[in-house]
């Protein structure tokens, strides 16, 4: 596995904010495909279908915009403090904004990503992705500097 794949395999275990979109299926396959092991190749490849078609069930082949919207609607502490029309305190900030950032990263992730962590040369379905600012987009849903 490359580094750049390594590296989000360990951010993911640090999500606070954001711990309930393991609920999604989408979400929760990618979390799996990042951790799956790239030297058994039968089991890797079984994670990244099981991950790509989740996607395509959900009528979509963009990873980017599927996953801004479930960070949008997801119950979390910053909907529920926004919600009551209180401030989020500074620690919350920051962990919003880290986690905001690692979850642009993946949405980044494309088939080449998983492709080039493995010896396999045959066809693998694909995904799209989309350049978008998951920090701004977020605050401005929710009405936040």
């Amino acid at each position: 596995m490359n580094d750049k794949l390594i590296r989000l395999c360990r951010s993911r275990d640090l999500v606070a904010i954001f711990r309930g979109l393991a609920q999604d299926e989408v979400f929760h396959r990618l979390m799996i495909l990042l951790g799956s092991d790239s030297r058994h190749l039968s089991s890797f490849l079984a994670d990244y279908s099981d991950f790509v078609s989740e996607l395509y069930n959900r009528d979509t082949v963009d990873l980017s915009h599927y996953l801004l919207s479930i960070a949008l609607t997801d119950d979390n502490i910053c909907s529920r403090l926004i919600n009551n029309g209180e401030e989020l305190p500074e620690e919350i900030k920051e962990c919003l904004t880290h986690e905001l950032k690692f979850l642009e990263e993946i949405s980044q992730l494309r088939p080449e990503d998983f492709a080039g962590a493995i010896d396999y040369s045959g066809y693998l379905p694909r995904w799209n992705v989309t350049k978008i600012d998951f920090v701004a987009s977020y605050k401005s849903h929710m009405g936040i500097e």
